[in-house]
């Protein structure tokens, strides 16, 4: 039981120390790694659930808004007949006309009419269904870390090594993003060259935006000064 609840621990430190370090967890790979941990650390507390002899689930009321999300992004993919799409989506009709039977496809000499037997039809609410799938996949993941986190923080000590673990992230991101502007070479950890981004025009540590960088270490100020207070405070001082 504490070996796997440690396990669960462990997965969620990595969601933080690990993944923002990988470009900000937005590449496959960063998304692959993330995905992974949160169902490692699902995992891990599913099965210490299985060894005691009465299981405690908390429920903080957001997990409904976690379903109503994901369910959201699945009626995007289901199928739907063509009244039903234009009912809820009349602008596909316009993005769309080859696409959507008998939505303004008649063009020059019949050549729109021609594609539209070639195409079939498109009867999904999104735009972009393999980017809605994958958007599904790691809205997902971030439910199932919430709901992991949820029940692991359940002591102010829990709560105190999670915002430690965030302190100690937002200092090495920016420790690396110095050392990448004023020591580096352009690329990503020395040897990643990014198609779109440099580290020698701004500090940026593991993210191609450097918008990103400065709100990940937003993120980091509000534990840090609770740190500084927590070293000031203790007996001693």
């Amino acid at each position: 039981d504490s070996l796997l609840a440690g396990g669960a621990d462990l997965c969620l430190a990595g969601v933080v120390l690990i993944v923002p370090f990988i470009m900000g967890g937005r590449t496959p790979l960063g998304e692959m790694i993330l995905v992974g941990l949160a169902c490692a650390a699902a995992l891990c507390w599913g099965l210490s659930q299985l060894f005691k002899r009465r299981p405690l689930v908390r429920w903080s009321g957001a997990e409904i808004l976690f379903l109503l999300a994901i369910g959201l992004g699945i009626f995007q993919l289901i199928p739907l007949d063509r009244g039903t799409l234009l009912g809820i989506s009349p602008h596909l009709e316009v993005l769309l006309p080859l696409r959507v039977a008998g939505g303004g496809g008649e063009m020059k000499g019949g050549e729109a009419s021609t594609l539209t037997t070639t195409l079939p039809p498109w009867n999904q609410l999104s735009l972009y269904p393999a980017l809605t799938r994958q958007g599904l996949i790691l809205l997902g993941a971030y439910a199932l870390l919430f709901f992991v986190a949820l029940q692991r923080m359940r002591s102010g000590e829990q709560i105190e090594r999670l915002l430690k673990l965030v302190s100690a992230a937002s200092v090495l991101m920016a420790v690396l993003g110095l050392a990448q502007f004023f020591f580096g070479n352009g690329k990503f950890f020395w040897i990643f060259e990014h198609p779109q981004a440099t580290t020698s025009d701004f500090v940026k540590g593991a993210f191609s935006n450097r918008n990103h960088f400065a709100q990940f270490l937003a993120l980091g100020i509000g534990p840090l000064v609770w740190l500084v207070l927590q070293v000031f405070d203790s007996p001693g001082q």
